[in-house]
């Protein structure tokens, strides 16, 4: 079975957008927010650098949204209370999915033909790190919600109940990767047959003082030099890069099989046509040229798409040192003789490292650039690493994108890619 599968809706909540219109407006203008984690203001962290969501709070966003007619027959009392008590984080994907499918208009289709994915793992630590404390002081005060909120489950249950779905639900997490990881097994599930639409929800990762410590101290994060400057501090792959700065966001996407959506009169803002995750037999952090290059080969022969055609990559391009490099030569090595019409850039540069949301944060992106036919800027690329690949400069520029590679690699070896196309029907 291998039918066409499209992108019908999409919603975000992001450091430079808490909707599409905003997102996009923010990836045309090259706008970055990239300043201070608010929670480490006291200077117990060596590096305080981040793009953290700036959140109006669960009551005035609710408000925005039914003032605006976004799904107000779901904005009621007790979604309200439940976003309230959960994690903020929560929030954001639970908003992400209301605006996606606000957008995707879905109605009269069965509820236990709708599915979710949330792509994503470990996504709560900062909500341990902050009730430990509190456990040893008075553990009898420790809110029985926790027991849920803790869980990467808990965005399903609440997504779940907010909409109204009962078909086949479940957790992707691969880290860096889940997003792509997560959109392939919503593609497959359409491809099976399992479910008519899937929500595939990049849920926000809420790190603690505790892992932004140890990825400190592995060298892996960014914003030490550019601390005075944080607005230059990501700079993937530029000469001057020195790791990733980690970026907060929610995403969703609504796909489809595309016959469904005709039927619907759905909007098709993209199609998905295959990817692949490829792994390189090794759980450390160091990234390999021979998995990268084999992920986006096989992403393109099960797509069917060869090199030639694919106008455009959304790198993973994190601005650490060894993954910039070790991308570039896989982008080199795939699509040499190709390079020249080929354009890249990293959405990252823009939005932090959005660590297990990444992947569907920078899938919107690329729809949005086909959409609108333009490509964002990769800010702060001085000198590239490479002379070989076209990355976009410190602007914006006009293109007609067909067909697009996005990438999203992790640690542990895990290497993922997905090709998408420019969707046969765009107008609203």
């Amino acid at each position: 079975m291998n039918e066409t599968i499209s992108i019908t809706g999409m919603g975000i909540v992001s450091s430079i957008g808490h909707n599409i219109r905003e997102f996009n407006a923010a990836l045309k203008k090259g706008i970055s927010n990239i300043g201070y984690l608010e929670d480490t203001s006291d200077g117990a962290m060596p590096v305080m650098v981040g793009a953290p969501v700036k959140w109006n709070g669960v009551k005035k966003t609710l408000d925005q949204m039914a003032k605006d007619g976004i799904c107000p027959r779901q904005i009621d009392k007790n979604l309200y209370q439940m976003l309230r008590r959960g994690p903020e984080p929560s929030a954001w994907g639970v908003i992400a999915a209301l605006q996606a499918w606000d957008q995707a208009k879905i109605t009269g289709v069965p509820p236990d033909r709708i599915g979710i994915v949330v792509a994503g793992n470990n996504l709560m630590p900062k909500l341990s790190y902050q009730l430990y404390e509190k456990c040893h002081q008075a553990p009898e005060f420790i809110p029985a919600r926790y027991a849920l909120n803790y869980l990467d489950t808990n965005l399903i249950g609440m997504i779940s109940e907010t909409l109204q779905i009962h078909g086949e639900s479940f957790c992707a997490g691969a880290t860096s990767a889940s997003g792509n990881i997560g959109i392939i097994k919503g593609y497959q599930m359409l491809q099976l047959g399992l479910i008519d639409i899937c929500l595939v929800v990049g849920a926000a990762t809420d790190l603690s003082l505790l892992e932004l410590q140890a990825f400190c101290q592995a060298g892996a994060m960014g914003g030490k030099e550019y601390y005075h400057s944080p607005q230059l501090a990501c700079r993937p792959f530029d000469r001057r890069h020195e790791g990733f700065i980690y970026g907060q966001a929610a995403a969703c996407l609504i796909i489809e099989n595309s016959e469904n959506a005709r039927k619907r009169g759905a909007a098709e803002y993209g199609q998905i046509l295959g990817g692949a995750v490829v792994l390189d037999g090794n759980h450390l952090a160091n990234p390999n040229v021979n998995g990268e290059k084999n992920a986006i080969t096989l992403a393109l022969a099960r797509a069917g798409v060869t090199v030639d055609q694919i106008d455009y990559i959304n790198a993973h391009g994190t601005a650490s040192i060894v993954g910039d490099e070790t991308e570039a030569q896989a982008i080199e090595e795939v699509f040499q003789g190709h390079l020249e019409h080929l354009w890249v850039n990293s959405t990252k540069g823009l939005t932090g490292h959005c660590l297990s949301s990444a992947g569907v944060v920078e899938a919107v992106a690329v729809i949005l650039q086909m959409k609108e036919n333009f490509l964002h800027p990769n800010l702060n690329l001085d000198d590239p690493i490479s002379h070989k690949i076209n990355f976009t400069e410190n602007c914006s520029m006009e293109k007609n994108i067909t067909y697009a590679v996005s990438n999203s690699f992790a640690f542990g070896g895990i290497n993922s890619s997905i090709v998408l196309k420019k969707g046969a029907n765009i107008d609203e």
